[in-house]
This record gives C-alpha cells, structure tokens and sequence, in this order.
C-alpha cells in the first residue's frame, strides 16, 4: 500500500456516502507488541480504512482549535502525508 493509494482513498471516501467502500490495509504485523502494550490479541486481524471511519474522522475531528482545545490532534489527511516512507505497508 502506498502514501499515494492511500491519500486518492480518503479523497474519494469524503465524495462517497451513499454506500461503503473498503481499503484493505493488509495483516496487523506488530500484534505481539500490541498485545504487550494493551493485553489485547490482535493476532492475524486484518487493517483496513472505510469512507464511513475517514468521513467521521476528518468531519467530527479535522478542526485544529477545536481538538487543541479537547487535548487532542485534528486528524488531517495532511497525517497520513507526512508519515515516514513505509509505515503504510502492509
């Protein structure tokens, strides 16, 4: 999977509403540290991104002063841009 994939889904997930469209990711590859740092077993879990997740995320958490005021950080698609080469593989 490729930043450039990735970027083109969330693009068209917030142009598509009327049906749910689905970007699998590939298999979670670090369950054991996850199961380590949560107690959690995400053993052979599948990753993927839908329109609904990123249309929810980017409408609901996408305003800076609004998330800074909650503590937290907007969640932009310029996140997934500057995340560094290979993160995204799946």
């Amino acid at each position: 999977m490729t930043h450039t994939e990735i970027i083109e889904f969330v693009s068209q997930a917030m142009a598509v509403s009327d049906r749910r469209t689905v970007l699998p990711l590939g298999v979670v590859t670090n369950a054991e540290l996850i199961q380590q740092k949560t107690g959690f077993d995400v053993t052979g879990y599948s990753r993927l991104l839908d329109n609904y997740g990123v249309r929810h995320t980017l409408n609901n958490h996408g305003d800076v002063e609004r998330e800074q005021r909650r503590g937290q950080i907007a969640g932009e698609v310029t996140d997934s841009m500057r995340k560094k080469k290979g993160a995204w593989s799946a």
